[in-house]
């Protein structure tokens, strides 16, 4: 199994159990490594910085500057929520905040999923923050 199709299973598994927080943090790197494997067969160098790996994939992915930076924001995004969901003591625990972060999480496997298979699919917003 691939690292991509790893963490995709994890996400989904942890989903699965209500674990909201695990599943998030998974859901990010299945989305980090579909841009890592995409990036590797690019021939553009494996050993990148999360912020690189950004802006190297919107670099190859993206037709026009709007679509890089529309791009851009979502992954920020999401690194910022497996930062949270990794790092932080305070995470909100609300049932609303669970909500948008199931949302977050089945856009970003999703995401994650339909890049992996080929395709480049930009990703929805997760606005959680």
């Amino acid at each position: 199994m691939s690292k991509t199709n790893f963490f995709i299973q994890s996400a989904i598994d942890l989903l699965d159990r209500a674990d909201y927080l695990n599943s998030a943090s998974r859901a990010y790197y299945a989305v980090y490594h579909v841009m890592r494997d995409k990036l590797e067969m690019e021939g553009v160098k494996s050993k990148l910085s999360h912020k690189a790996v950004h802006n190297s994939y919107g670099d190859i992915v993206c037709k026009t500057s709007s679509d890089r930076s529309a791009l851009l924001s979502e992954l920020q995004r999401w690194q910022r929520v497996r930062e949270d969901v990794d790092y932080s003591r305070g995470v909100d625990t609300s049932l609303r905040y669970e909500k948008q972060l199931i949302k977050g999480i089945n856009d970003m496997v999703s995401f994650a999923q339909q890049n992996s298979s080929g395709g480049v699919v930009r990703p929805k917003s997760m606005n959680i923050f």
